[in-house]
């Protein structure tokens, strides 16, 4: 949120922070939700804004399921949408993964539309330019989502092409091609000139598969969750055992054979193989970014979620899990609500503290809380019409985001800069010394009882320090030489 404050103050044509921001190319990745967020600002406070644009992430992951099994010709069920309220209280929503999350929806949506003019005859035109803008927005979106909506693209296409009853035209085929050329070639551009010598982190296989088993990508707060993500686990794992029972029981008894599948059944078949393949062949982290076996395994349960739906035998079966499902569910939004009242009251006395912070401030926020969720708290100090600049802006630090800080505007002189480096988890290039300096710092938590990193550091520049306010969890201290 604090840069789309930055981005809507560019755009309105202020200054404010043109000294430390400058503006990436549109044709990088990664700000669709940034776009669609400013323009929620410019109707609603940035607090309610924030909350709208959760509420509509929550609901279009599900939704865009549903439109693609009713375009593939599944018969949906009210039993069904026991099976989708798992996918809204996800792990990327709690981390604040925006783009990541629209473009999982814009996935889903793309894949209705293809399939609904691969099974259609008229109107070619009208849909080849729905897919165009669809590639176009998911590429906006989230590069690496994008990637994967590519390869199952394709995989939809062999799967229509090798099960319908009637045959695929090849010009319908071929009508394809154009429409999803610029968003590739923007693709292609952007991997090529990206520095691909960084050090890649992999996760070992036996971690993996307690990813898969524990449900972690559905989001946890604390172990307290463990049960509840483990009964889902095994509702889900009792309905696939059962999908696979009654297809092995069809093939052996010769009823069908996988030639005779439906295009649903076996495009999920070669989408559940490149998945699995690839979340046990990917780095977890490629140099730029990371959590990237977290993301194939939420790609594996959201389309495994869409085939149970597609199977239209199991839903007896669905009606035996779904009390377990729904308890689970209950559970961890009882949990949540109780949790979230004390985040939000943390969030609320940070909102308090941006009145006792002048305008033009630089300022370091320090977390020290120990809480996962709390590592960008001090961007909450942005939630106002002060201009303040806050030195832990990651989106800023990489280059595939719309904001980038000029680095030789950087404020730093002698011991700051230790001290920033420690303390801000940024990863800063300092060019040249800077007139500026910093003139708060804003330190959540107990940074000496945590024995956080930065502890070394603000000892070091104790004596040039002096509290200037304390709230309860919180503490404001400024340079001396601050006025």
């Amino acid at each position: 949120m604090y840069n789309v404050k930055i981005m809507t103050d560019f755009l309105t044509g202020g200054n404010n922070y043109a000294e430390y921001f400058k503006v990436n190319s549109w044709t990088i990745p990664n700000n669709l939700s940034h776009f669609i967020l400013m323009g929620l600002c410019q109707l609603f406070s940035m607090e309610k804004a924030e909350i709208i644009f959760q509420f509509l992430l929550c609901v279009s992951i599900p939704l865009s399921i549903v439109s693609f099994l009713k375009n593939c010709g599944t018969k949906l069920h009210l039993v069904h949408l026991i099976l989708l309220i798992i996918v809204p209280f996800n792990f990327f929503l709690l981390m604040g993964f925006y783009n990541y999350l629209l473009a999982v929806a814009l996935m889903f949506w793309t894949l209705a539309c293809l399939s609904r003019y691969m099974l259609s005859d008229t109107w070619w035109n009208r849909k080849l330019m729905l897919i165009f803008i669809l590639f176009l927005l998911s590429f906006q979106a989230h590069v690496f989502v994008f990637i994967f909506l590519c390869a199952c693209s394709v995989l939809l296409v062999i799967s229509y092409s090798i099960s319908s009853q009637n045959k695929i035209n090849r010009k319908k085929l071929l009508n394809l091609i154009p429409v999803t050329i610029l968003p590739v070639f923007l693709t292609v551009r952007y991997l090529a000139g990206r520095d691909n010598s960084l050090q890649k982190e992999y996760k070992k296989s036996s971690e993996i598969l307690t990813h898969f088993v524990q449900l972690d990508i559905f989001g946890l707060l604390s172990e307290r969750e463990r049960l509840y993500t483990y009964l889902m686990f095994i509702s889900l794992f009792f309905l696939l055992s059962a999908v696979i029972f009654l297809i092995f029981q069809k093939l052996k008894s010769g009823q069908e054979s996988w030639r005779r599948w439906s295009p649903t059944r076996l495009f999920f078949a070669l989408v559940f193989l490149m998945f699995i393949v690839s979340a046990f062949s990917f780095p977890d982290s490629d140099g730029h970014g990371g959590f990237i076996t977290y993301r194939l395994i939420f790609f594996f349960y959201l389309f495994l979620i869409a085939w149970l739906i597609s199977e239209a035998e199991i839903v007896s079966a669905i009606y035996l899990v779904a009390p377990f499902i729904v308890l689970a569910m209950y559970l961890r939004i009882d949990y949540y609500r109780y949790e979230m009242k004390k985040l939000a009251a943390l969030t609320d006395r940070v909102h308090h503290a941006i009145e006792d912070i002048p305008e033009g401030s630089l300022v370091l926020p320090i977390d020290a809380t120990n809480h996962w969720m709390l590592g960008h708290l001090g961007n909450h100090l942005t939630y106002s019409d002060k201009k303040i600049i806050i030195l832990e802006n990651y989106e800023a630090t990489v280059d595939y985001f719309p904001l980038r800080w000029i680095s030789d505007r950087m404020p730093f002189s002698n011991f700051q800069a230790l001290m920033l480096q420690a303390c801000s988890n940024e990863r800063f290039v300092y060019d040249s010394l800077a007139s500026r300096r910093i003139d708060y710092l804003f330190v959540a938590g107990q940074v000496e009882a945590n024995r956080h990193p930065c502890q070394t550091q603000l000892l070091a520049v104790k004596d040039n320090l002096e509290l200037y306010k304390e709230y309860d969890g919180f503490k404001l201290y400024k340079w001396k030489s601050v006025k």
